[in-house]
């Protein structure tokens, strides 16, 4: 009872850092000569590029986020245990224009519960987020009522889609499940039990087109781009390490 509880606290928190991640954002409209996403092989050695914000949840120790130099190339190194919190860039782009995001990411400690499709195993080693903007009339009522509401007093707009690539154990590779909490959150797996660990995967992937196998229609701007390594359902421990994120052109 409590771990639901602090579960459903966590995506609540999540939802609001997702909101206030499309207020930023309209701000930061990219030009569609140029994107950039500070990289973390280039940071300091001592610190977290600023752009990449640390996000978390009421009540829930922290996953922990530090630069390592792994083969001589700076990489975010995660380490969670019992944990859960992020790292998220706010930007607004169009997808149409930049519909390819790259990525390398590595497992190095292996969660020993992960499973999408219940909230009490809704942990995962590495996951990256795409949020997006999305029509607020194409949604139910209810959805409507409850953003509309929040909009009116917090004067803020909201992301009303978000889609997720993770690592994730038990389920094959390219499968597509909602959240366990909302269906406006999408995971597509990428990796699973037979993955390796210790070893850096590289990922190219069209949103565009993953995002239509999500949620079945185009994909509004997206606004921004987030990492979470969690482990604070299961209560386990997962270490794991995030390389540099590159946005590519429509050829």
């Amino acid at each position: 009872m409590i771990l639901h509880a602090l579960s459903k606290k966590k995506w609540i928190s999540l939802f609001l850092t997702l909101l206030i991640s499309a207020f930023i954002s309209k701000s930061t409209y990219a030009e569609t000569s140029s994107i950039e996403i500070p990289s973390f092989s280039n940071s300091d050695k001592d610190a977290i590029s600023s752009n990449w914000k640390a996000y978390g949840f009421d009540g829930i120790e922290k996953t922990q986020y530090s630069l390592i130099n792994d083969n001589k190339k700076l990489v975010i190194k995660a380490n969670s245990k019992n944990a859960a919190s992020g790292l998220i860039y706010n930007i607004r782009f169009n997808p149409l224009d930049y519909p390819y995001i790259s990525w390398s990411w590595k497992l190095i400690d292996e969660l020993k519960e992960s499973d999408g499709r219940k909230k009490s195993t809704d942990d995962y080693s590495l996951r990256v987020y795409i949020n997006f903007d999305a029509d607020i009339e194409a949604l139910s009522y209810a959805e409507q009522f409850r953003l509309k509401l929040y909009r009116k007093l917090r004067g803020e707009s909201a992301p009303l889609a978000s889609l997720n690539y993770i690592w994730e154990k038990d389920l094959p590779k390219e499968s597509i499940l909602p959240s366990p909490y909302t269906d406006r959150v999408q995971m597509l797996v990428l990796k699973n039990k037979h993955s390796k660990s210790g070893v850096w995967y590289t990922e190219k992937r069209n949103i565009v087109d993953d995002y239509m196998k999500a949620f079945g229609q185009p994909p509004g701007d997206v606004i921004s781009i987030a990492i979470m390594s969690d482990s604070d359902n299961t209560e386990g421990h997962t270490q794991a390490y995030y390389g540099d994120f590159i946005l590519i052109q429509k050829k």
